[in-house]
């Protein structure tokens, strides 16, 4: 239960949207849409066949940036994750919030929901946001979900309440970072929260949009070499093919996954 509904990247803006809010810009606006990009982890997650992202994230504190509708946040809250899904404030109280709570589970539905012979991954029905401070919402029986508003243009350590998004485990970007204006503050952002003592990882998912004369767009290796740079140790996991027909003019129909540590 997702509002407004999914779409890949095409389709009109919602009728209203908070162009009044301070923080609401161009690059905002693309969040109204579900990009390529999470489509493609969204599908790594429901892959039965070398199922890491689903590993990966099932019982740990995940964060996601840039979450949009908060589609992507949602199924790893499904899959069994505990996901604080961020965004810019405008986005979270008009979008990531009434969806969550609209896919919101009762503790005793998500008993109900629990499989028997789920095995050592079952957790108990009342799990929240294991570790996390301030959060819990259940999506499913054992995953769960909140919000927090986290504005890139802002130091991270202004943002840690009510919940601490410096404890998070894993950090999902899908299509974070291919406007050129958000490639700076998504990297300090980014690597503001990999810092952390416990060794964070983060999921980054790029599909290039770039060509030779763009200005507007950021190309692949631009963005690694940032990355690179501000000390992050950057490792190519796989490509996702997109949906026939999603193609883009540049870059083809290909999303590209990465594993990003710091060093």
């Amino acid at each position: 239960r997702c509002a407004p509904p999914p779409s890949h990247h095409h389709g009109p803006l919602p009728p209203n949207p908070p162009t009044l809010s301070q923080d609401y810009s161009v690059a905002a606006s693309t969040a109204w849409l579900v990009w390529e990009g999470s489509w493609a982890l969204i599908e790594l997650l429901r892959r039965e066949n070398d199922p890491w992202l689903r590993r990966l994230v099932d019982g740990r504190r995940v964060l996601e940036l840039g979450a949009g509708t908060g589609l992507l946040g949602l199924a790893v809250a499904a899959a069994g994750g505990h996901c604080v899904l961020t965004d810019v404030r405008s986005m979270t109280e008009g979008s990531l919030r009434p969806n969550v709570e609209g896919n919101h589970t009762p503790p005793r539905e998500a008993a109900a929901g629990l499989s028997p012979t789920a095995g050592a991954a079952a957790r108990p029905a009342d799990t929240r946001l294991q570790g996390w401070t301030g959060a819990g919402s259940m999506v499913g029986p054992t995953g769960s979900a909140d919000v927090q508003a986290l504005d890139w243009f802002k130091p991270v350590s202004s943002q840690c309440f009510p919940i601490d998004v410096t404890q998070a485990e894993v950090i999902l970007a899908a299509e974070c970072a291919w406007l050129a204006e958000l490639v700076e503050p998504f990297v300090r952002t980014l690597v503001a929260l990999l810092s952390a003592a416990h060794g964070p990882k983060c999921v980054f998912a790029f599909r290039e949009r770039a060509g030779d004369a763009s200005t507007a767009f950021i190309g692949r290796g631009e963005v690694l070499r940032r990355l690179e740079e501000a000390g992050c140790e950057v490792t190519w996991r796989e490509g996702i093919p997109g949906a026939e027909g999603k193609e883009e003019q540049v870059g083809g129909n290909l999303t590209e996954v990465f594993l990003v540590r710091k060093r």
